[in-house]
């Protein structure tokens, strides 16, 4: 069985004609290797991604300190999914603040995340949880000035975006030829993985039966 990871690709790549590469693991080459002896017919392909991708742009940016003075160390994490850690004194004034500051920032205090985020019960999750609506920057004025935003596009945005949605095919004696099933959480992978080759997976949040509707048997 051969698993291909598309993984770490150039934006640019998604507004080109043909997005394979031509060498290395996962490339044309290589399946050919493969098709050429008639191997194909008797290896288990999987091809899968861990996200989607959006497009950004500098004109959907949201500056955090333009609703609050900020001080060395309050952003813990500047991204999609900003974490933001003002201290104790000063976190209600944050919240105060930060909340419904931005029509396309959605800002939580860490027991109000909602619950599908699985995003609020660890200790390592900072008091005050920024996500941005998809294709938004969250920065500050400061990071701006030392780096400006030139990337085309981003990920970490909610999971349930159909933009953030990643790949999952399939291929083999072991597949269903033809079948487009709904979609399933990557969690479910190893799970997939283990049985195609025959291991006993190691506990894990992930099950087969999630994605039995792909298999054959």
């Amino acid at each position: 069985m051969i698993v291909v990871s598309l993984d770490g690709f150039r934006w640019d790549y998604l507004d080109r004609p043909t997005a394979v590469r031509l060498r290395g693991p996962g490339s044309i080459r290589q399946w050919a290797g493969l098709a050429a002896p008639g191997l194909l017919d008797r290896t288990n392909l999987v091809v899968v991604s861990d996200h989607g991708m959006t497009a950004i742009s500098p004109d959907r940016v949201i500056f955090l300190d333009d609703y609050v003075a900020l001080q060395p160390g309050d952003v813990v994490d500047l991204a999609p999914v900003t974490a933001i850690d003002p201290g104790s004194g000063r976190l209600d004034v944050f919240a105060r603040r930060l909340v419904g500051a931005h029509p396309h920032l959605s800002v939580y205090r860490q027991a109000d995340v909602p619950a599908r985020f699985r995003f609020r019960d660890s200790p390592r999750i900072t008091p005050i949880v920024a996500i941005a609506d998809d294709g938004w920057t969250i920065s500050t004025r400061t990071q701006w000035k030392m780096k400006p935003l030139n990337d085309l596009g981003n990920h970490g945005y909610d999971h349930q975006l159909p933009s953030m949605a990643a790949i999952l095919i399939g291929t083999g004696p072991a597949f269903r030829r033809g079948a487009v099933v709904p979609a399933v959480q990557n969690v479910h992978v190893y799970s997939l993985l283990a049985h195609l080759f025959g291991v006993r997976p190691a506990p894990n949040d992930g099950s087969l039966d999630s994605v039995l509707a792909l298999l054959r048997y």
